[in-house]
């Protein structure tokens, strides 16, 4: 009865989260088989689009025109093949799970959802966007390791410089995955030791 209404919320998530283990399984699934397709789509986009000469053309014989028209390609096809199944999946997920709760777990989710609004709220001076610096400095040291640190832009197609960086993300998620995965897994088995 004593608890603060912090510690109030972060037992609540924790005791959701473990009645809620299968849906929880089910969606990082989906939304991990959605990025793939994403992925794949986005791949094959470049390769049959027309505009971009199947991933050949260089930097220097794209036009606005064409970059709108690879953009509206790419946007129509990604919304097609992924995005409209994925809609429809967590659409029909979401609904099928929300209303197979119980009434008490449905008022636990709405109390937390309006503390993590409140939270959010607060939280929003502090969001900086380091993201696209970082991305440029990923693309630079696979173009460098790659050997084409001082090869012209119109040497190169422009398809090269997506492929640079998706290598990128892959090592990065390596170099950073491995051992998130393999920490997760000691502590999870010490935790389960424990208990």
């Amino acid at each position: 009865m004593g608890e603060s209404g912090e510690e109030k919320g972060k037992y609540d998530w924790k005791k959701l989260i473990r009645s809620q283990k299968k849906a929880l399984s089910i969606l990082i699934v989906a939304a991990i088989i959605a990025f793939i397709g994403f992925f794949l789509v986005f791949v094959w986009v470049i390769e049959i689009s027309p505009y971009g000469g199947g991933g050949d053309w260089n930097l220097g014989q794209w036009a606005l025109s064409s970059v709108i028209d690879f953009l509206f390609f790419s946007i129509v096809l990604e919304l097609l093949l992924v995005g409209a199944p994925a809609a429809v999946f967590f659409g029909v997920f979401g609904y099928l799970w929300w209303t197979n709760l119980s009434d008490e777990v449905k008022e636990e989710f709405k109390a937390l959802d309006k503390e993590s609004k409140k939270k959010r709220r607060n939280n929003r001076a502090y969001q900086g966007g380091g993201g696209s610096f970082g991305t440029f400095i990923l693309i630079c040291i696979m173009v460098a390791i790659d050997g084409n640190w001082t090869t012209t832009f119109g040497a190169l197609p422009y398809s090269y410089f997506f492929y640079a960086w998706a290598f990128g993300m892959m090592w990065v998620g390596i170099i950073i995955g491995i051992p998130i995965a393999i920490a997760v897994c000691i502590w999870y088995l010490t935790k389960k030791k424990k208990e």
